[in-house]
């Protein structure tokens, strides 16, 4: 995987969120690993909309005060920033290199 196929992933589900708001269908990356980086963000941002529920290593619920759908798409934008800067800094795996020692 590379930031190209994250950055492709953030970028069609802001713009799903955006389609949303118009009704019309979402848009899904074309390649597999960035429908796969879609999936996974998408169940996040659910979360933090107040959508999906979401519990923890316990089975107890992980309540979040929801945002709005403006906002995951700023955090979406400024995800996307990260990425353009680490790939400039670092090369094609730049971001991904720098996320790693904050997932797990």
């Amino acid at each position: 995987m590379t930031d190209y196929q994250v950055d492709a992933a953030l970028e069609a589900l802001g713009r799903s969120y955006q389609r949303e708001k118009t009704g019309c269908e979402p848009v899904l990356p074309k390649n597999e690993l960035a429908q796969a980086v879609y999936q996974a963000v998408k169940l996040t941002c659910d979360w933090r909309l107040g959508r999906e529920r979401v519990v923890d290593e316990e089975g107890q619920p992980l309540n979040v005060e929801p945002l709005a759908v403006d906002e995951i798409q700023a955090c979406l934008k400024r995800i996307r920033k990260s990425v353009s800067y680490w790939n400039k800094q670092s090369g094609t795996t730049g971001y991904l290199d720098y996320i790693k020692k904050f997932v797990r």
